[in-house]
C-alpha cells in the first residue's frame, strides 16, 4: 500500500548517521571560529603544566592527554567536551581549576559504563581529582552501570604534613535510582558489586560531601527469607565484624587506635588516620543487598561523624538499614526514606563502640518485612520518630537501659497478619524500653477486625497521648507485681469483645510455677488450676525468647493460645515451648 516506505526509511537512517559523524566537525568549526584552541590530537604530558588559552580549549575526536607519573596537569581555561570520552591517560594528576568545567565526568579517566569491566581504578582517579581540585568537586557518573571489585575511597591526604586532611566533594548519578536497577529501566547510574568487599564507597575526614542519584548494587541474594530475618541471628545472616561492617557506604572508617582483626581486610595502610567526617547529604539513592547500608563511625574512636543528612533513599535487602557506632553521631536525620525487608532499620548497638545516638526519624515507610525498626543501647540512647508508616512489622524497638525517652508522633505501627500466631509470629515483645512515649499513633494488626492477640511490651514507663489500639497493649515487666507503668490519655480501644478478656488488663499480681503436659497425639500443652481461663484467650509466663534482640533473655510474653477449658484443666497451643513435659512460671491477674 505504501510502495515508497522502505525507500523513506532508508533515506532517513542514511541522513541521521551522516548528522551523527559531522556533529563533532560542525563543533570543532565553530569552537574554531570563536578562536577556542582545539586539541586535535594525542598530548603527552612529561613535566608539570596549566593548560591555560583565555578563548577556551575544545577537544577533538582523537584529542586526549597523557599525564606520566609525578606530573600533574592543571585545566584552567574553560573546556569544551563534545562527546562522553577517555580525556586522560596515564598515572599523574589532574586538576581542574575554577571555571574550567562544572563537573567532572567519570569516563573522561577511562570509566565505561555497561562493558562489565572492573571502573574502580578510573573512579578513583575521578574522585582523587575533585577533591584535588582547587576550582570543581563535583563528579558526574552517566548513566549505565559500573562495575566495583574494590573499595572506593573519598579522603585527601596532605603530603607535607602527611596527615589526612577536609575536603568537600559531590558525587552525582544522572537521575534519581529506581527501587530496582535490575529491571532494565534506563537513565540510572549504578555501581555492582558481584563479591564482598569492605565497602563500596568509604568517606573519611569529610567537610562536606553530597552522594546523590546512584544504585548501590550488592552481591547478597535478593530477597532474604522474612523469617530468617526474624529468627536467626545477625551473624547467622552473615558474619559481621564489630569494628569493620561491611556496607555499601563507610563514612569513618579507619582510626589509627585499631589493628589486627578489628580493622577492615587489606586496609591497614589507611588506619593511620584519625579525621572525622561532618555535614554530608545522602539524597536519591537505592541501597539493595548489602550486609549493612550506611555506617558511621564503625572504627568506634574517632568522634564526630555527625551533622548527616539522608533523604529519599530506598534501603532493601539488608541485615541492617543504617549503624551509628559511637556517642557522637548528633544531628543525623533521616527523612522520607524507604526501608524494606532487613533485621534492623537503624542498629546503633551492634557496632564501634556499641553505644550510638538513633537518629532523627522522619516521614519515612517501612514494608516488606522488617523484623525491628532499632535496636538501641546505653543511657543516651534516646530517639525520635514522626511520621512512620509501618506495615508487616515484627517489632518497634530494643533499648533495654535508656533512660532518655524514645518518642514516636504520628506513627502508624501495622503489625504482621496473625492468622496462626503461635508459629513464630506472635510478637514476643514489640517493644522493650525504659522510657518511651506515643503522641498520636495507630497501633494495628494486619488480620483486621477478628484479631484480639494481645499487644505485649516491656517498658518501665509509657505513655500513649491520642492513640488507638486494635488490641489491649500489656505492659509484662520483670516480675509479677509488674512494676513498669503506662499512662493512657485521650486514647481508644476498638471494641471487639476485648472487654470480656480476662488478659485485658495492665496488672498482674502472682507467679505461679506450674507443671505442664505435652500430649504428643494432639499437639497441646495442659495444666490444672483454680484461676478462671477461658478458650481463645492467651496464657501468659516466663520464656526464654530465642530471637534477637533478645539474645536468650527470659522474659515474660504470651505462651499460646487456650484451645479449651475442661473444669480445672486448660489446654492451649504453642510453638515456643519445647515438645515435652516441662515446668513454667505463669502469669495470673
Amino acid at each position: 500500500m505504501y510502495p515508497f516506505k522502505s525507500f523513506y526509511l532508508f533515506v532517513i537512517c542514511l541522513f541521521c548517521v551522516s548528522s551523527m559523524m559531522s556533529q563533532d566537525r560542525t563543533s570543532m568549526t565553530a569552537a574554531s571560529e570563536l578562536g577556542v584552541h582545539i586539541i586535535k590530537d594525542r598530548n603527552v604530558i612529561s613535566t608539570t603544566t596549566t593548560l591555560s588559552y583565555t578563548e577556551g580549549v575544545a577537544i577533538g575526536s582523537k584529542g586526549n592527554f597523557v599525564v606520566k607519573k609525578g606530573v600533574v596537569l592543571t585545566i584552567d581555561s574553560k573546556l569544551t567536551v563534545f562527546q562522553n570520552k577517555q580525556l586522560f591517560y596515564g598515572e599523574g594528576t589532574v586538576l581542574f581549576n575554577s571555571g574550567s568545567v562544572e563537573q567532572i565526568d567519570v569516563t573522561w579517566f577511562g570509566a565505561i559504563p555497561d562493558d562489565e569491566s572492573s571502573d574502580v581504578v578510573a573512579i578513583q582517579k575521578a574522585i582523587d581529582a575533585a577533591i584535588l581540585s582547587t576550582g570543581v568537586s563535583v563528579l558526574y557518573f552517566p548513566p549505565g552501570v559500573y562495575c566495583i571489585d574494590a573499595p572506593l575511597l573519598a579522603m585527601r591526604f596532605n603530603k607535607k604534613k602527611k596527615i589526612y586532611s577536609f575536603f568537600n566533594l559531590t558525587m552525582r548519578g544522572h537521575q534519581v535510582a529506581y527501587s530496582n536497577p535490575r529491571s532494565g529501566q534506563g537513565g540510572v547510574s549504578v555501581f555492582k558489586v558481584d563479591k564482598e568487599l569492605p565497602f563500596v564507597l568509604g568517606i573519611q575526614g569529610a567537610r562536606g560531601v553530597d552522594i546523590e542519584n546512584l544504585v548501590f548494587d550488592g552481591y547478597l541474594p535478593r530477597k532474604t527469607n522474612k523469617e530468617d530475618l526474624i529468627h536467626k541471628s545477625s551473624d547467622e545472616l552473615y558474619k559481621q565484624d564489630r569494628y569493620a561492617p561491611i556496607s555499601a557506604i563507610a563514612i569513618d572508617p579507619f582510626s589509627n587506635k585499631y589493628t589486627g582483626s578489628e580493622q577492615y581486610k587489606g586496609m591497614a595502610a589507611y588506619y593511620n588516620n584519625a579525621s572525622s567526617s561532618s555535614r554530608i547529604r545522602i539524597n536519591g539513592l537505592a541501597i539493595l543487598d548489602f550486609p549493612t547500608g550506611i555506617s558511621v563511625s564503625p572504627n568506634g574512636k574517632t568522634q564526630q561523624g555527625d551533622s548527616i543528612e539522608i533523604k529519599f533513599t530506598r534501603f532493601s535487602n539488608l541485615i541492617n538499614g543504617i549503624v551509628l557506632c559511637q556517642t557522637q553521631s548528633r544531628n543525623v536525620v533521616v527523612n522520607n526514606c524507604q526501608f524494606g525487608r532487613m533485621k534492623y532499620a537503624f542498629n546503633s548497638d551492634d557496632f564501634g563502640e556499641q553505644n550510638g545516638v538513633l537518629p532523627e526519624v522522619s516521614d519515612i515507610k517501612i514494608s516488606d518485612g522488617v523484623a525491628w525498626i532499632y535496636k538501641a543501647k546505653g543511657t543516651i540512647a534516646y530517639g525520635h520518630f514522626r511520621g512512620i508508616y509501618a506495615e508487616a512489622l515484627y517489632g518497634i524497638g530494643y533499648s533495654a537501659s535508656n533512660k532518655q525517652p524514645i518518642n514516636f508522633e504520628s506513627c502508624v505501627f501495622k503489625f504482621r497478619p496473625m492468622g496462626d500466631p503461635i508459629k513464630g509470629n506472635l510478637n514476643p515483645c514489640i517493644l522493650k524500653s525504659q522510657n518511651a512515649s506515643f503522641t498520636g499513633c495507630s497501633f494495628l494488626f494486619g488480620g483486621g477486625k477478628k484479631n484480639i492477640e494481645p499487644l505485649i511490651m516491656d517498658v518501665a514507663k509509657a505513655t500513649f497521648i491520642n492513640c488507638y489500639f486494635d488490641s489491649f497493649p500489656v505492659n509484662i515487666g520483670k516480675n509479677a507485681s509488674n512494676k513498669n507503668v503506662s499512662e493512657y490519655y485521650s486514647s481508644n480501644l476498638r471494641k471487639n469483645k476485648l472487654k470480656t478478656s480476662s488478659w485485658a488488663s495492665s496488672s498482674f499480681n502472682k507467679v505461679e510455677s506450674v507443671a505442664v503436659t505435652y500430649n504428643s497425639a494432639s499437639k497441646e500443652y495442659s495444666f490444672k488450676t483454680i484461676k478462671n481461663f477461658t478458650e481463645g484467650e492467651y496464657v501468659f509466663g516466663l520464656l526464654k525468647i530465642i530471637e534477637e534482640p533478645f539474645k536468650g533473655e527470659s522474659s515474660y510474653t504470651a505462651l499460646g493460645r487456650i484451645t479449651t477449658v475442661k473444669g480445672e484443666t486448660v489446654s492451649f497451643q504453642s510453638a515456643s515451648l519445647p515438645k515435652k513435659n516441662t515446668t513454667l512460671k505463669l502469669l495470673l491477674n
